[in-house]
Parts: structure tokens; sequence; C-alpha cells
């Protein structure tokens, strides 16, 4: 416990709040999906491979872990949590439906939470990451298949608020 103390004293305290965010994001993200689930219109819960959750996160926790041993600034710790999370969020969209269109505002919060923490090298990458991602769920997503317009829509806001971040 004292080697993790003094690691976290040396810290990038940026990525080091991305990592703390990220496991308590994915507790909020299955609340979510099982109030959803429960007192919605939408049943989404069991459509999600829970393993792919459990991946979430240990990857979280692994990332949180990683400071003991390089507590300083680390490219592949940031770059591996853009991807992850745009890969989670993607996967996520592209099996829940309707339900999903709610969770828009994420790809957007980790676009400007990335470009806001660590710079507009990272705000363009992880432009790119949603944008790929959203476009992939989207194809495989039978609500925004039927709404292309809104899937559409939605890609040009995910682009643009990073244009003006």
């Amino acid at each position: 416990m004292q080697r993790f103390h003094k690691a976290v004293s040396r810290y990038e305290r940026a990525e080091l709040e991305q990592a703390a965010l990220r496991p308590l994001f994915v507790a909020a993200f299955i609340a979510y999906l099982y109030l959803v689930d429960r007192y919605g219109a939408a049943s989404v819960f069991l459509t999600i491979d829970h393993r792919l959750v459990w991946a979430a996160f240990l990857f979280g926790f692994i990332v949180l872990l990683s400071f003991l041993y390089h507590p300083g600034r680390s490219e592949i710790r940031r770059i591996s949590g853009i991807l992850a999370d745009i890969a989670a969020v993607s996967y996520v969209f592209s099996v829940t439906g309707e339900a999903a269109v709610a969770w828009v505002g994420v790809f957007i919060w980790i676009i400007v939470g990335n470009g806001g923490r660590f710079g507009n090298k990272y705000l363009w990458f992880s432009t790119l990451a949603a944008g790929v991602g959203f476009v992939v769920a989207a194809s495989k997503n039978e609500f925004l298949t039927e709404h292309q317009n809104l899937g559409f829509g939605i890609l040009l806001t995910i682009i643009g608020i990073s244009i003006f971040a």
C-alpha cells in the first residue's frame, strides 16, 4: 500500500483522474441499462455481453494499477484509454437500439474530456476514433439504420462539437 501511495503522490493528475473515473462510469452505465430495462420501453440489459462489461472493469483497474509502475505521463495509457472508451461506447451503441441515442453525449464527453485534459493531439485522435466507432456502431444499430438522417446528424454533432472545443 505504501508503494501505491508513493506512486500516486508522483502521478500525472489528469491521467489519474481519467483512470479513476473509468470504473465509476462503467458502473453508472450498468445502472442506466438496468433502469431502462426495468422501467423503460426498451429491453436492452440482456443484449449486452456481460463479459465485455467485466473486461471494461478489469481494464479500468489495470490502468489504475499501472500508476504503480509508471506514475508519470504515459502515451500508451492515454491512447489505450481513448480506444477502450470509444470501443466500449461503440459496442453498446451497436446493440442497444433506440436506447443508445441517450448516450450520444458520451462520445462527445470522451472527445472533449481527453482534449481538455491532454491537449489538441488527443482531441483530434478522440474525434477520429469516435467518428469511426460511431459509424461502425450506427451501421449495426437497427434503430439508426432505420433513421439514417438521425445517425448522420449525430455524426455531424460529434465532429462539429470537436471542431469548436
